[in-house]
């Protein structure tokens, strides 16, 4: 991380930045004579952009850390303003942080969500494609709001989603995608308030940190530079602020210069447009005047129509510096340029169940912001991960379609004399000679458009409807041209654009409001807060809800929402009621009297309910009997607290969930009514509930209410996970990968039609001949090979004991300490040994041996038996957890001992004697398409163990040997099958299995002959590559995918899978979207590494369908480079392999280009590319080895300030060079 303190912040300024003033824009080398001075009244002559003025449609996105809150207080209101409430408002904050992260400030402040924003669902290109889609023609993001935290890839803060959070440039990344679109894009930016953001005092020149405040920047000092570092408007604090402006537009060259309102300006005894201010905002309006000027002067020298804002009820600058502009702004006249950044609910950032206007509304003030000279700049709140809220994607899309069909009535437009005629609810553009009329109320009858009084027909060539082949007749009248529109409206929804064609030019400039303050009169107040003003006397439900009223005679007559059993929950009036006691609201009975009910005399009577903790609620319901034969009619507001202690009665703290009102409904005995999510979804998550109830009558009688009722969504059954292990298996053993191999393994073949088989997972190598033991490592801990721990001081690892690679308390943070964590009951059994033995001791059950022999006890069946055993004993005590087991086998690893019938069905013998070879036997399985006698060369460790002593095969390479220990192997397998197949059958017996994830690998791959190897410790496919199986909830039988995963991202993708959230430590990446469908792989470049003997030992790197293998002994003299196109030779064939002798054994002729194409002249371009991508995947993956023709730049093992990667950034030299500036 990039640690910068004022002292560096200063030293940056002074070096990188210049200070803007005017003088410094007249000053520019790129245009001699710049268009703006560096005045006021130079800038008012600034343009108006044609892309802006024909664009209309822009896309707002605030997005950053506070996206991961998703919360205000209320449910309302501007969510991205709630990391300074946290500290406005500790009594109620405070709870709520200690209740969702366990802790709060000064323990756990704004700074410790930053790591929760990730984007890790993000796809700046499919954003991209989707604003086209959607119409807008411009996009502006937030680079960097009050809250301190920036956007892009910044040298001046180390608060920068680069450095932390996402570890991408959003700003950058975004601005590439949209322009590519051909939109125009500006990142907004809107510091200009953070003095006062963290501070005591707000809006004053002169402030200080809140006290917990300054108590984090204590504990954690660079806190300093997201908090502040400045809490006054002092020169530092504006030259800083002028500097980030300076960066953001000199890396990414915005088309318009975004900011928010100035509150300091008018505050603090400012009047800035009157010539009063204090001396410090005297520099600060210098230098932002001399900001905008440069702004300008560079766009023109770039030859780039650029623009400004004016932000506020009191403009931020002089009247026609830029677009006039406010929150969710509507003009009533034709005003100067403006525009409204509108939002779709009631908050700009990401706020979970926000209050959406509905889709017509929202069609309608775009139209009407159009139609007087305004542009509609809509803003979304994406989530922390990068998706997009449903109901706000629906919007947009609801916007694309009417824009699709109505794009003419709106793109290139102008206003007309008038914008509207209210009395048949038109707005109206124009475009040249063609005027817009445009219908915010279905045209079911013939209308008149006055403003055409006076025209004569001839002045009119045709009128027609957007959308629609229907004739429109029309006719002109004394009142003006009357349209009658046509039966069949069309495509258009919501509002229907008449396109009128004339002979002359209806933009009619002169009618202007151009003074702006005029135009502002009677605009809403906008709450500088993100407050939002009392609450309306009717409120719709929240969007994904839905009310449902029902009336009956009778209590049976109630299907729909019959009375539920007693709940017995507390039940509070805040007012005396007469009659039934309040008890009687939820005991399951609906009578026949009054119930627990207010005096005719009583206003704002509500009853409330304690839900005992807060939970995620599916419906509100409210039972009443019409007593009298008046009072079964319901009028209530119903809200709900979330609050863990009782928030009292003051409804303005709680969240306005909806009004229901069945006074017009049907009268009948029984009246119920029900507030309730859509398709599964919740109202919300609240504790307390609210029915805030109104009078039925003018004379203020009551509801005779009967019940209370509120009905709550349960959590998912969460699923078991059961993770199954082979020792040593190649993925070409089974017939899921190798349709021609003899092995028997019906169960996993069932597992795979019933599931997704994987045809790119990757154990990611060794740095030991033991390639069990890092494999098993990266399984347990979700991280790559250099940043797991070794075996207790054997250091075959060489940056293991460094604490900034392998975290010490690593084994906290694994599998099975997830798990447990989490509530689910671990289980595992394994062989013993080569393993990760402090992640091992976290499971609650372990039962691990090495069994390798012929029987059930000594084989394979032992370890199914654990299993058995233990699912035995969850049913017997009826345990309803969820599972996690990690079944694991011995076999096929040798030495393998194979049962006798299954050695017997592969023609294999248990051979023992070293001095003979093995009995030939025709049912033994053919030798792979890629055996070879003997390896060409010296892969850098062909002294190993497994290429020399194995029982059964030693140094042997002969083909009896290799198809005797293939049988072997095969029947090894196949019983591992079996085995597999009675654990399967017993979940299913116990019901279990359909909630059930099955995962089957194994530790890797194998070579048993092929290429002329026996072991493990080589690259190659067979070896690199593990099968990979997945059946469970979701996964669509019989799929396939590419998935390009290692086995270190299984932690992150079950952590996923049963909803928890994967440890901080793992550095895997989930693939549930690949098992899921949605995508095919997870990376595009996949690194391999094996220096088990001689260093630096034998590297690979895949990427598409190319592969490349290096191999290095410096020792021996080794230097040799294979290069594979692997879709033309899947077998990785070598010149050895199109030996007559070889060909005879095989049966299988190689084609020419199945070779090494690394000496081939005709690929030394691809040979040139894929050695650079091996070099960046071996500094990104900290390799602590460089082969010869590298750089010198390998990770130094004995300097522990190398940041891993997952904290920082990856350790190449350009990123060192970068954290050291």
């Amino acid at each position: 991380m990039k640690n910068i303190d004022l002292e560096v912040l200063s030293k940056i300024l002074a070096g990188a930045f210049f200070v803007l003033t005017w003088t410094a824009s007249l000053a520019r080398a790129e245009t001699p004579t710049p268009p703006y001075d560096g005045s006021w009244e130079s800038l008012q002559e600034m343009p108006v952009p044609d892309w802006f003025d024909d664009g209309k449609i822009g896309i707002f996105i605030h997005w950053g850390p506070y996206s991961a809150i998703g919360y205000r207080k209320g449910g309302r209101g501007y969510a991205e303003h709630v990391p300074k409430m946290i500290y406005d408002d500790p009594t109620h904050y405070y709870p709520y942080m200690k209740q969702r992260w366990g802790a709060h400030p000064p323990e756990f402040g704004y700074k410790d969500i930053i790591p929760e924003f990730k984007a890790e669902n993000w796809d700046p290109d499919q954003w991209a494609a989707l604003f086209a889609e959607v119409g807008a023609k411009y996009v502006v993001l937030t680079a960097e709001h009050h809250d301190g935290w920036a956007n892009w890839d910044s040298d001046l803060t180390p608060w920068n989603c680069v450095d932390m959070g996402p570890k991408r440039d959003l700003v950058g990344d975004l601005g590439k995608a949209v322009r590519a679109k051909g939109l125009k894009y500006a990142p907004s930016y809107h510091r200009e308030r953070h003095t006062g953001f963290f501070a005591k005092e707000k809006y004053v020149v002169h402030s200080e940190p809140r006290p917990d405040i300054a108590e984090e920047i204590r504990r954690v000092p660079e806190a300093s530079m997201l908090y502040g570092p400045e809490f006054s408007y002092t020169k530092n604090y504006v030259d800083d602020y002028v500097a980030r402006w300076q960066e953001i537009q000199e890396k990414y060259h915005p088309d318009m210069l975004w900011m928010d309102d100035f509150p300091i300006y008018t505050r603090d005894g400012n009047e800035v447009r009157k010539g009063v201010m204090q001396p410090e905002i005297k520099y600060f309006d210098d230098q932002v005047r001399g900001m905008i000027t440069d702004f300008m002067n560079d766009g023109a020298a770039r030859r780039a129509d650029v623009y400004v804002n004016n932000k506020g009820a009191n403009r931020n600058w002089p009247d026609g510096v830029g677009c006039l502009e406010k929150d969710n702004l509507k003009l009533s006249v034709i005003g100067p340029k403006w525009q409204s950044c509108t939002t779709f609910g009631t908050s700009f950032g990401y706020l979970e169940n926000d209050h959406y206007k509905d889709i017509e509304s929202v069609i309608h003030e775009m139209i009407e912001v159009i139609s007087r000279n305004g542009n509609f700049l809509v803003n979304i709140g994406p989530m922390a991960d990068g998706t997009i809220p449903p109901p706000q994607l629906e919007r947009l899309r609801a916007m694309g379609e009417w824009l699709r069909i109505n794009g003419a009535a709106i793109y290139g437009t102008r206003y007309w004399k008038e914008s509207d005629q209210n009395n048949e609810r038109l707005a109206f553009t124009t475009k040249g000679k063609n005027l817009y009329a445009i219908k915010l109320a279905e045209p079911s009858a013939p209308f008149v458009i006055t403003g055409t009084a006076g025209w004569n027909e001839g002045q009119i060539t045709s009128v027609s409807l957007l959308g629609s082949d229907s004739t429109v007749s029309w006719q002109m009248t004394p009142a003006g041209l009357e349209v009658n529109p046509p039966a069949d409206l069309g495509a258009s929804r919501m509002a229907w654009a008449f396109e009128i064609v004339t002979d002359r030019d209806q933009h009619v400039p002169n009618v202007i409001e151009s003074n702006a303050t005029e135009a502002l009169k009677g605009t809403g107040a906008v709450d500088l807060e993100g407050g939002v003003e009392n609450s309306p006397a009717v409120i719709p439900p929240p969007s994904g809800t839905t009310i449902e009223v029902e009336t009956a005679s009778s209590v049976s007559g109630l299907t729909n929402l019959p009375v539920p059993p007693a709940s017995g929950r507390s039940v509070t009036a805040n007012q005396e009621t007469g009659h039934e006691e309040l008890g009687s609201l939820v005991d399951g009975v609906l009578g026949r009297n009054f119930g627990p009910i207010f005096g005719n005399t009583v206003h704002k009577g509500a009853y409330k309910m304690d839900l005992g903790s807060m939970q995620s609620i599916a419906a509100i319901t409210s039972w009443s009997f019409n007593m009298k034969g008046f009072r079964g009619p319901q009028k209530l507001t119903l809200y709900g607290s979330d609050s863990s202690t009782d928030p009292g009665w003051d409804l303005s703290k709680f969240t306005a969930l909806g009004t229901i009102d069945t006074t017009g409904t049907k009268k009948a005995s029984f009246t119920a009514a029900s507030l309730r999510g859509i398709d599964g979804q919740a109202v919300g998550r609240f504790r307390w509930i609210v029915w805030d109830v109104s009078p039925i009558t003018g004379r203020g009688e009551k509801t005779a209410f009967q019940e209370l009722a509120v009905e709550l969504i349960h959590p998912p059954r969460r699923p078991n996970i059961l993770y199954i292990v082979a020792d040593d298996q190649a993925p070409f053993d089974l017939k899921i990968y190798n349709p021609d191999s003899e092995l028997d393994t019906p169960v996993i073949a069932q597992l795979a039609a019933e599931g997704m088989v994987i045809d790119g997972a990757h154990q990611m190598g060794a740095w030991c001949c033991g390639v069990c033991t890092p494999s098993r490592h990266m399984i347990m801990s979700g991280r790559t090979l250099w940043h797991v721990p070794d075996k207790p001081k054997l250091g075959r690892n060489p940056i293991a004991l460094n604490p900034l690679h392998v975290p010490p308390d690593l084994a906290d943070h694994t599998m099975a300490a997830v798990f447990n964590a989490a509530g689910y009951d671990t289980m595992r059994t394994c062989k013993k040994g080569n393993s990760y033995a402090a992640a091992n001791a976290k499971f609650t059950v372990v039962h691990d041996a090495v069994k390798r022999g012929a029987t059930d006890e000594s084989g394979s069946a032992w370890h199914a038996k654990q299993v058995l055993n233990y699912l035995d004993q969850r049913k017997n005590s009826d345990d309803q957890d969820p599972f996690l087991i990690y079944f694991g086998f011995s076999h096929p690893h040798d030495t393998r001992d194979g049962k006798p019938e299954l050695l017997a069905k592969y023609g294999a013998v248990d051979h023992r004697e070293k001095s003979s070879l093995p009995p030939a036997n025709p049912n033994q399985p053919k030798l792979p398409r890629n055996y070879l006698p003997k390896h060409p060369f010296n892969n850098t460790d062909m002294k190993v163990r497994d290429e020399v002593n194995v029982s059964g095969v030693w140094t042997n390479r002969d083909e009896r040997t290799i198809r005797n220990e293939l049988g072997r192997e095969f029947a090894c397998s196949e019983n591992i099958d079996i085995q597999i197949g009675a654990v399967l059958e017993k979940l299913r017996q116990m019901g279990e299995l359909e909630n059930t994830y099955i995962f089957y690998t194994s530790d890797h791959g194998m070579a048993i002959g092929r290429h002329g190897l026996q072991g493990k410790q080589n690259l190659y496919e067979h070896t690199f590559r593990v099968p990979y199986v997945v059946k469970g909830p979701g996964i669509k039988p019989g799929s396939r995918a590419v998935g390009n995963i290692y086995h270190l991202d299984a932690l992150a993708t079950l952590c996923e899978l049963a909803g928890i959230e994967s440890p901080a430590t793992s550095e895997g990446i989930s693939f549930k979207k690949v098992l899921e469908g949605k995508q095919n792989t997870v990376r595009d470049i996949l690194y391999g590494a094996y220096c088990g003997g001689a260093k630096p030992g034998i590297r690979c790197v895949k990427k598409g369908d190319w592969k490349l293998i290096r191999y290095e002994s410096a020792e021996e003299g080794v230097r040799e480079t294979q290069l594979f196109n692997l879709a033309e030779n899947p077998d990785e064939l070598l010149a050895a392999h199109h030996h007559p002798n070889v060909i005879a054994l095989t049966g299988y002729t190689p084609t020419s280009h199945q070779v090494n194409l690394s000496s081939d002249p005709n690929y030394a371009d691809k040979l040139h590319e894929m050695e650079q991508i091996l070099l960046d995947e071996m500094r990104n993956h900290f390799d602590p080895y460089r082969f010869s023709g590298q750089p010198d730049d390998a990770l130094d093992t004995t300097d522990t300030s190398n940041p891993p990667v997952g904290d920082s950034v990856p350790a190449n030299k350009h990123n060192r060079d970068r954290l050291a500036k």
